[in-house]
């Protein structure tokens, strides 16, 4: 994935990059951003690799510092963790007062220094699996910000800090709220996805990334080929050659399969089947002569499951069949 900047070699105050990306990541944290502002700090970002890295290290770091402090505090006595002075930065200051973002500065950059000099043992932060039956779509809340509903049949694993979700299988839709670009990374096998305010609709399955965003947008791998997905817009990425095809959507028809629909477009057959596998948990099979086809229209994954395999026959101008727990599509 990402290659991280060795930070045994020198202090990251004395850094430039992790100055201005520390300078970025507070200037976001008190709302001093404007519409100027977001253009600087993506033009900032595009001009070398190693700002969006620093950027994303900070940002982490940042987070990790609560985690940690919280971890290391012993039992609660007050409802909000016990953390640090000067670890926090929602006090708003005047854009050129200095004291305030040089004390952030220093509480980051020992985070930084903490997390990776004097503990490298860490392998980092844990996961916890989770899983969905086929059949089965399910919401979870990764804290106050992030909305996540999972597909049927869907494995996903989330770190503890809840901002990186790494995407094993299946199928789950993002819902984030906060203005700060980077609240939440996807991970599919060797892609990165960094949400830029969004509400997106992520697919994995067999060998391909599929990534619709309904709005606000998410930026592809932000350290390599930084491909900006904007909302109306979805991608089918190759996960073996990163090689892919864009085209346009509706809100409505990504996130149709929440509501028991199933929106399709010049979809392989294969794809469409996946779908209504996850959402029916029923098993579908077709002959080899039908298994190229491209289809476009509109399944009710409401009705009965009989009415839709024989709608979907009828797509494919053939016939549907159960047959024990597999329903099997003829010509």
């Amino acid at each position: 994935m990402t290659s991280e900047p060795h930070m045994n070699d020198h202090n990251p105050s004395n850094d430039p990059i992790w100055e201005q990306a520390v300078r970025w990541v507070l200037q976001q944290q008190e709302d001093r951003m404007d519409v100027d502002d977001w253009e600087a700090f993506s033009a900032w970002l595009e001009q070398d690799p190693a700002h969006g890295q620093c950027y994303d290290q900070v940002v982490e770091a940042d987070a990790d510092l609560e985690t940690m402090a919280a971890k290391n505090s012993g039992p609660e006595t007050n409802p909000e963790p016990q953390v640090p002075a000067n670890t926090k930065h929602k006090t708003p200051g005047a854009a050129n007062d200095n004291r305030s973002w040089w004390a952030g500065f220093g509480a980051i950059a020992a985070v930084l220094i903490a997390a990776i000099v004097f503990w490298p043992g860490q392998s980092g932060p844990e996961y916890a699996l989770m899983e969905t039956a086929p059949g089965e779509v399910r919401t979870v809340a990764i804290g106050p910000s992030i909305t996540m509903t999972m597909n049927g049949n869907s494995e996903l694993a989330v770190n503890e800090t809840g901002k990186t979700i790494r995407m094993i299988s299946g199928e789950a839709s993002f819902a984030v709220t906060s203005d700060i670009p980077g609240a939440i990374r996807v991970e599919v096998a060797d892609l990165m996805l960094v949400d830029v305010g969004t509400v997106f609709n992520v697919i994995r399955d067999d060998g391909e990334m599929r990534l619709a965003v309904t709005d606000g947008a998410v930026m592809v791998n932000p350290d390599e080929q930084r491909i900006m997905v904007e909302a109306g817009t979805e991608i089918r990425m190759q996960l073996d050659n990163l090689s892919y095809t864009s085209r346009p959507v509706s809100s409505e028809s990504v996130l149709a399969w929440q509501d028991g629909q199933l929106v399709f477009e010049n979809r392989s057959l294969a794809s469409v089947i996946a779908d209504i596998e996850r959402i029916l948990a029923t098993k579908i099979t077709v002959p080899d002569e039908l298994s190229g086809q491209r289809l476009t229209g509109t399944l009710n994954l409401a009705n009965e499951e009989a009415v839709v395999m024989a709608d979907l026959a009828a797509v494919l101008e053939g016939t549907a069949r159960k047959n024990g727990d597999i329903w099997i599509i003829s010509n």
